[in-house]
C-alpha cells in the first residue's frame, strides 16, 4: 500500500509462504508472488520518526556506508523485521540501510537440478538487489563500495554462501552473520529435486519418467502460488522441521561446491566478516 510509510510493516509485501515459526503465528498462507521489492531507510527517513534520539543532518557527501540486510527467519517462511528498529539500534549518523526481500521455499529453491528448472532461485533474487544497490545507491547518497551484507538466520548462512559464490564476487565489502552460516546443517539442502517432485505429485503434475521435466515445470507454472505452498506439510516432518526442507543447493553455478569444501581451498573471500550466535538458540 503506497499510503502507507515504509516504517508502518503493514506495507512490507512478503513472499508467497506457509507460515509455521511460531504457535503464537498460527498455521496459515500469506504473501504473494509480487514481492520482490527493497526497502530503503535513510538517516533522515528516521528523523522523521524518531522523538528520542537525535541524527545530524544528512549530509550529501555521497559517501554514507551501506548496510543491506537479507530477510530474517528461514529458507521456507520469513519472520517479520521491523525495520525502525533495525535502523535505530544499528544507526550510525551516515548509514543508509537497505532490506531484502527473496523468494522463499518452493518459489525460491525447486530445482530439477538442471537449466529447466534451475536451483537456488532465492539467492540470485539476492544477488539481483546487490547488483542494484551497486548501481543505485549512490542516488541514494550512498557508496557502492561501503556495502556490508548482514542477516540473520537463514539470512546469516545467506551471508556465507555469498561470500563462497563467484557471482557474488565484488557485490560488498563487510559482511555480518548473526546466528547462522553455510556450515549449518540446514543451510545447504541435498534433497531439493526429490522434494520438488513430491510436491509436483501432489499437485497432480507426472514426473519423470512418465514425463519430461519440461512437462513437469510447465504443469506446476499453472498451479496457483498459495496451492503449492499449501503443500507445506511434504517439507515439514514436525512441526517446523526440519527448519529449511527447500534451501540452497550445490548447482555448480551459484554454489560450486559444499561450503565446507570450498572454505578449505581459496573460495572464501578474505573480507571483514562479524559472526554471532548464542548458546541453545530457538
Amino acid at each position: 500500500d503506497a499510503s502507507l510509510p515504509l516504517w508502518d510493516e503493514k506495507s512490507i509485501k512478503r513472499c508467497t509462504q506457509y507460515l509455521n515459526w511460531s504457535d503464537r503465528v498460527g498455521k496459515k498462507l500469506v504473501g504473494s508472488e509480487d514481492c520482490l521489492y527493497l526497502d530503503i531507510i535513510r538517516p533522515g527517513d528516521i528523523e522523521l520518526v524518531n522523538q528520542y534520539r537525535q541524527h545530524a543532518a544528512f549530509h550529501d557527501s555521497k559517501e554514507a556506508d551501506v548496510v543491506v540486510i537479507l530477510n530474517t527467519g528461514t529458507f521456507m517462511y520469513d519472520i517479520p523485521l521491523s525495520r525502525q528498529r533495525v535502523a535505530h539500534n544499528l544507526c550510525c549518523t551516515y548509514t543508509i540501510f537497505v532490506f531484502v526481500r527473496y523468494r522463499l521455499g518452493p518459489f525460491g529453491f525447486m530445482t530439477t537440478n538442471d537449466a529447466i528448472m534451475p536451483a537456488n532461485l532465492g539467492m540470485l533474487d539476492q544477488i539481483a538487489a546487490l547488483k542494484w544497490v551497486q548501481r543505485t545507491i549512490v542516488h541514494f547518497h550512498g557508496e557502492p563500495n561501503k556495502v556490508t551484507l548482514a542477516g540473520a538466520g537463514a539470512a546469516a548462512a545467506s551471508v556465507h554462501l555469498h561470500m563462497l559464490s563467484p557471482l557474488s564476487e565484488g557485490l560488498f565489502k563487510k559482511a555480518i552473520s548473526v546466528s547462522g552460516s553455510a556450515l549449518n546443517p540446514w543451510a545447504v539442502s541435498e534433497s531439493a529435486d526429490q522434494l520438488t517432485k513430491d510436491y509436483a505429485t501432489r499437485l497432480n503434475c507426472s514426473t519423470p519418467p512418465l514425463v519430461s521435466k519440461t512437462e513437469t515445470r510447465d504443469c506446476l507454472l499453472t498451479k496457483p502460488a498459495l496451492d503449492i505452498a499449501d503443500q507445506y506439510d511434504l517439507a515439514f516432518i514436525y512441526r517446523n522441521l526440519p527448519i529449511s526442507a527447500f534451501a540452497p543447493t550445490v548447482d555448480h553455478h551459484f554454489l560450486q561446491a559444499p561450503p565446507h569444501v570450498l572454505m578449505r581451498g581459496v573460495s572464501q573471500r578474505n573480507i571483514p566478516w562479524l559472526v554471532s550466535f548464542t548458546k541453545e538458540e530457538g
